[in-house]
């Protein structure tokens, strides 16, 4: 059943946050896959600010920027741990984290070909088209998350 949602989009980026969102309408505070989006959100999050403080310390070579990445790798490291914990020991976590981790996928892929087709010659201006369609769209389900509670 929760593959299906994935495995049955075929439209667009639309597709894919329309079915994330029916996949995501019944969770509840602390259910798997309440924390599984969430793991998910904090781990492209942390990710994203790891490529800025790394591409920062290139730029300047400081302590201050590479003690913040290195900080930074440490709560990824942490988070990763708990991940894998809680695959193996919540019910129903691993499949959660799976599904919306493909459906995530899935997202990246075709904003990634949209961005290409509308900047072909500017890898710039795709890689932040890219970027802010996927912190919108991950915003947006938060807060139609959120707005239950």
């Amino acid at each position: 059943m929760e593959r299906e949602i994935f495995e049955n989009n075929n439209s667009g980026v639309e597709q894919v946050v329309s079915n994330l969102r029916e996949y995501l309408k019944d969770a509840v505070f602390g259910d798997p896959k309440f924390l599984a989006f969430f793991h998910l959100i904090k781990k492209h999050q942390l990710s994203d600010e790891n490529t800025k403080l790394f591409e920062n310390s290139r730029r300047r070579s400081n302590s201050h920027s590479e003690s913040l990445l290195r900080e930074n790798e440490h709560r990824q490291a942490l988070l990763d741990h708990e991940i894998g914990e809680r695959k193996i020991t919540l019910p129903g976590y691993h499949r959660a984290y799976s599904t919306i981790e493909d459906m995530h996928k899935d997202f990246l892929m075709r904003i990634g070909q949209e961005a290409a087709e509308k900047f072909p010659e500017n890898y710039s201006a795709s890689t932040s088209y890219t970027e802010e369609k996927s912190s919108k769209f991950m915003q947006e389900i938060i807060d139609s998350i959120w707005e239950r509670y």
